[in-house]
């Protein structure tokens, strides 16, 4: 690599990830928007391994294909988290919550609530199945 190569590297100014994107780039709601993303990926995740076509999984889960298009391209403004939770539901998937509690010092300096932690939890598809994973 040459010298001015090296020196534009050295001048760019590089700014610490808090670990959620959206909060660096100032969304309104960055916990909400980070959350679905996770549900969204896991969603997308879930449907590859059972080796679905978006039209399989949209009819499992009870929309239209266009929709499943949406949450595998990452457009979920048209979701929430709820919704989301009950997709993955009709995929077979469980979720527990699980809160982390952060030092009061690590929140203010920057500058929101920690997150939840969304962790999926296999169970038998039963309607209305209210047994703990």
């Amino acid at each position: 690599m040459d010298k001015n190569k090296k020196q534009q590297i050295k001048d760019i100014e590089v700014t610490p990830c808090s670990g959620n994107i959206y909060a660096d780039t100032g969304h309104p709601n960055p916990e909400e928007a980070m959350a679905k993303a996770k549900l969204a990926i896991l969603i997308t995740t879930t449907i590859k391994k059972k080796k679905l076509t978006q039209k399989q999984a949209a009819a499992l889960i009870g929309i239209d294909q266009p929709k499943i298009s949406d949450i595998i391209r990452g457009k979920l403004s048209g979701f929430t988290l709820d919704r989301l939770f009950r997709f993955l539901r009709s995929l077979g998937i469980g979720i527990e919550i699980e809160p982390k509690v952060y030092p009061e010092t690590v929140c203010q300096k920057i500058n929101y609530l920690p997150p939840l932690t969304v962790l999926p939890c296999q169970f038998p598809r039963k309607p209305y199945h209210a047994r703990a994973c």
